[in-house]
């Protein structure tokens, strides 16, 4: 399920799971995924929502505080939070993105508007959507370089003759060797 997702992305998750356990509830709630979005990425929520992260961070915590559950246990995703990660992907596929980060998870959680984390967003004075999806694709879009690389790695480009080249000092290397003679060597 989470092969699209970036490691930023997954490990979001992997805090929402901690603090939905430590919060005490049965379920990951989109509370829990904006937690783990602060945890891993408060630079995104700083740079796209301008507002402070710590500040949403307390909003969020002193909402949820009951008996502990072991990280042990496997706790679901509630439906809010489905949908939310629906969301994402269908973010990432918007900005024509091959992978789901963090910046589409924060995209997600803003469009279930009932949701507790989008209430906790909006209360503390993130802006609508719509500004958050611009500054989103203005970070992440592809420069504008003529061919496509930044210059500092034109001087990489692979040509036809140099992957030539490199094969060839490779058989060189290997030349006369082959796994049956390495294996009779040892």
């Amino acid at each position: 399920m989470f092969e699209r997702y970036t490691e930023k992305a997954r490990r979001t998750i992997f805090f929402a799971r901690f603090e939905a356990s430590q919060a005490g509830s049965p379920y990951i709630e989109t509370e829990h995924l904006l937690l783990g979005l602060l945890r891993e990425s408060a630079g995104v929520v700083r740079q796209h929502l301008k507002i402070d992260p710590t500040e949403l961070s307390n909003r969020l915590t002193k909402k949820h505080a009951g008996p502990k559950i072991s990280t042990s246990v496997d706790l679901p995703l509630d439906s809010d939070s489905k949908l939310a990660l629906a969301n994402a992907a269908q973010e990432s596929e918007r900005l024509a993105h091959k992978m789901i980060g963090t910046e589409h998870l924060l995209l997600g959680l803003m469009q279930v508007e009932h949701s507790g984390a989008a209430k906790a967003m909006k209360a503390a004075g993130a802006p609508a959507i719509a500004e958050v999806r611009k500054s989103i694709s203005e970070v992440s879009s592809p420069p504008s370089w003529g061919s496509g690389r930044p210059p500092e790695l034109a001087r990489l480009s692979w040509s036809p003759q140099r992957k030539a080249s490199r094969r060839d000092s490779a058989s060189q290397m290997w030349s006369g060797s082959s796994a049956s003679g390495l294996l009779e060597r040892t």
